[in-house]
């Protein structure tokens, strides 16, 4: 996803600060606060990498809901014709139901 590419890079430069660190071509000091920098960056990655995620689901989600809305809509179409096209049938059946219960 969106975090491997970063992840991998700063994987790769901590690799070569652990290198550059066995060979003491780099002082110790500056050594540990690149180290701390690519912690933080790890964290800023995962963090943003949470964020896509969330934003993802939030769209699959709002998706998944005006599809439900539309078949709600359908489905409400669907009644109000067949309604349209029972009600002659309703109304003869209580008209003939009142015929019988006066006679």
């Amino acid at each position: 996803p969106a975090r491997t590419n970063p992840s991998t890079a700063l994987k790769g430069v901590a690799r070569y600060l652990e290198t550059q660190a066995r060979g003491g071509k780099v002082p110790p000091e500056e050594i540990a606060t690149l180290q701390q920098r690519i912690r933080e960056f790890e964290g800023k990655i995962a963090a943003l990498a949470a964020e896509l995620l969330t934003g993802s689901e939030k769209g699959l989600a709002r998706g998944y809901i005006a599809e439900v809305d539309q078949r709600v809509r359908d489905a409400e179409d669907m009644v109000k014709k067949a309604v349209a096209v029972a009600s002659p049938f309703l109304a003869e059946d209580e008209n003939a139901g009142m015929v019988s219960t006066h006679i």
